[in-house]
């Protein structure tokens, strides 16, 4: 989902155990946890056991008009199985895109590229039109996956404004994410509202951001439903201050759906006979000066397999739980929680009973914290004085991979687990 900063004073952060030295160097993948899966990852999801219910969307959204729909409860099967977290996740389907751009020279022009091309493309991966889980408070997602050269944290720091970060390693760079996202219905659309900025920073230490545009959502109520990014953002290298001004073309008359347009700008004028053009869920080209031209990103075939979500290849492992796998996360990930594993497998109506448990224990507990004044704190993020461009920004502060090889999730609460009344999470199946 395209989500919004907001600018605050930060308060003071610890420093940062997490090396910096060692971006992106892959140390990981000599480890254990750099092993791919012994098994092959699954390829679809399993068959539902229940009919998926219909949708009385009039019944719905008659009180919903112009409020944020995270502050609503919803029913499990208006979603899709995954969290906010894992759809940030999605992203890196195209991480290669980034590998192949820390083995390009710092500040060069064919850098940029790549990183804009990276940039376009996380749009492709937020497609579909069922709405994620909404994350608990200081519920985490971790993305393992050795045949990509990829490990990512993520945690829920904040339930209003809701913020959630995430930090990623990958071959020769490392992302930062730090996420805050509105979204408000208004008759036959949503909108998601972002404000903000994304970082890679390389090997080298030369570093990028780019901000997000508006996501809407049409025909909610009327018409088929379909969604579509519209507006104007950079992505600029922080060290030369070169960057590419890109726009996501509005739909006029029925034509020029998903349209991306760009252009290269050198202290910030544009430079004549260096631009890109494409759609975002098609692929991005790149022209020259010379008139030579070059594809630089292409979008992946569909993943064709029945099942109730039309989810790509890469989108159907986010969410994929194995008795090895289950063994090794901390009390908070997202894998763990028993309505979205319910809800996966097709069992909707219990899938809806434990998310209205779930929900009511985060309020009863979340009220006694705070009744106590020791309201909860991020496990894995700090927050950074003063942020960066003067936006609000979070730092992962280390420890969480070393936790994991020794089991030890000290400070990690059990989010999942029974409730103040003592009700227990229902089993769920793998």
């Amino acid at each position: 989902m395209a989500r919004i900063y907001r600018t605050s004073s930060a308060a003071g952060a610890p420093e940062d155990t997490a090396s910096t030295s060692d971006i992106g160097t892959g140390k990981w993948l000599q480890t254990e946890l750099g092993r791919p899966p012994a098994r092959p990852r699954r390829t679809r999801f399993p068959d539902p056991v229940q009919a998926l219910p219909g949708i009385n969307l009039w019944s719905l959204i008659k009180d919903w008009i112009g409020k944020d729909i995270h502050k609503l409860a919803l029913p499990t099967h208006i979603n899709e199985p995954l969290t906010d977290l894992q759809r940030r996740a999605e992203a890196f389907e195209t991480s290669e895109l980034l590998d192949l751009a820390a083995g390009m020279p710092a500040q060069s022009l064919d850098r940029l590229l790549q990183v804009t091309a990276f940039a376009i493309s996380m749009y492709n991966t937020i497609k579909r039109t069922q709405k994620p889980f909404k994350n608990l408070q200081n519920s985490t997602y971790e993305l393992v996956y050795p045949e990509k050269g990829l490990r990512a944290i993520g945690e829920k720091i904040r339930h209003v404004p809701m913020v959630h970060v995430m930090h990623c390693e990958g071959r020769g760079w490392q992302f930062d994410a730090n996420d805050e996202f509105s979204m408000e219905l208004w008759g036959n659309h949503a909108i998601i509202r972002p404000v903000g900025e994304l970082f890679v920073k390389f090997i080298d230490g030369d570093e990028y951001c780019w901000s997000t545009v508006p996501t809407y959502i049409n025909n909610i109520l009327i018409g088929k439903r379909n969604l579509d990014h519209r507006g104007s953002f950079y992505v600029t290298c922080l060290t030369s201050g070169e960057s590419f001004k890109c726009k996501i073309k509005e739909p006029l008359f029925g034509k020029g759906h998903h349209d991306v347009t760009g252009y290269f700008e050198q202290k910030g004028q544009k430079v004549e006979g260096v631009s890109i053009s494409g759609k975002w869920d098609e692929g991005i080209a790149a022209e020259f000066k010379d008139g030579s031209r070059r594809q630089i990103w292409t979008a992946n075939p569909p993943h064709i397999h029945p099942s109730t979500h039309p989810f790509s290849l890469w989108a159907l492992h986010l969410n994929e739980l194995t008795p090895e796998l289950k063994e090794k996360l901390p009390p908070t990930d997202d894998r763990l929680r028993a309505d979205m594993r319910l809800f996966e497998h097709g069992y909707y109506h219990e899938a809806n009973e434990e998310k209205l448990r779930l929900e009511e224990k985060q309020r009863q507990e979340r009220n006694a914290v705070e009744a106590a004044g020791k309201p909860w704190q991020p496990r894995w993020f700090a927050q950074v004085p003063g942020g960066r461009r003067g936006l609000e920004t979070w730092r992962y502060i280390g420890g969480y991979w070393e936790a994991r090889e020794t089991g030890n999730w000290e400070g990690c609460r059990d989010i999942y687990g029974p409730g103040p009344k003592g009700e227990k999470p229902p089993e769920y199946p793998l």
